[in-house]
């Protein structure tokens, strides 16, 4: 009975979400919602049309393939099947790291980054965007695109404005291209955590491209999680 009712309970919520997501895709869907979320805000709906409009039809296309994919998932044999095996392998392959053997190698990393970077937090300069941000505590950046920096914000800072908290953002950013980098010599390097391949990796963070991402006070994190993210996959393979 329990099962008849989930199963039941998760093609409801699956219905509804892809009736929602199919309207989003439509310019009167788009207006008719930001219309609901400007009423709930109390704010005009100039205020959504600007940033949320183009942005609606995007979040629908991947509210669609996400829906699919777990009706996939939960909802057929072959689905449920392909969902153990998957499980099964990232449950192996993380049991098979040792973690402990990253926290010295990661606190090596984050103290000669933050040696490397300590001039730009004392410059204590606005750069580029965060001028903007700091003074019209905006956030801005769904409309690029990057919603887990849109997301992230949020806690980062404790509010849906930001406030400048320099420059514990550029220490969390370091402490992440810290970890990025231990995390690439563990790939690169059979799984060995060596002194030579720490230092080989010190470009990842103190390249010049990385060090004007530093700069930002309110972009950091997000920037170095990029990194961090584009170097996680690969420890499936090592």
């Amino acid at each position: 009975m329990k099962k008849k009712i989930l199963k039941y309970g998760i093609y409801i919520v699956f219905i509804i979400g892809l009736i929602i997501s199919i309207t989003l895709l439509f310019p009167q869907g788009r207006r008719l919602f930001i219309e609901l979320m400007a009423r709930m805000s109390h704010k005009g709906p100039e205020h959504f049309y600007q940033v949320w409009f183009k942005q609606l039809a995007n979040y629908a296309m991947g509210c669609i393939f996400l829906i699919v994919f777990l009706s996939y998932c939960l909802l057929t044999t072959k689905g449920k099947t392909l969902e153990r095996e998957v499980k099964s392998e990232i449950r192996d392959c993380l049991a098979a790291i040792k973690w402990r053997s990253f926290i010295k190698p990661v606190l090596l990393m984050f103290g000669i980054y933050l040696l490397g970077i300590i001039s730009i937090i004392r410059a204590n300069f606005y750069f580029m965007d965060d001028v903007g941000r700091s003074v019209d505590a905006f956030r801005g950046w769904i409309a690029m695109s990057r919603y887990v920096a849109e997301f992230l914000s949020v806690f980062i800072h404790a509010d849906a404005r930001l406030t400048d908290i320099s420059p514990l953002p550029q220490l969390l950013a370091v402490f992440i291209l810290a970890i990025s980098s231990v995390l690439l010599v563990y790939v690169l390097n059979d799984s060995k955590i060596t002194i030579a391949g720490l230092l080989a990796s010190i470009p990842v963070g103190l390249s010049p491209y990385m060090l004007e991402c530093l700069s930002y006070k309110f972009d950091a994190p997000y920037m170095a999680l990029s990194v961090l993210a584009s170097i996680v996959p690969f420890l499936f393979l090592a």
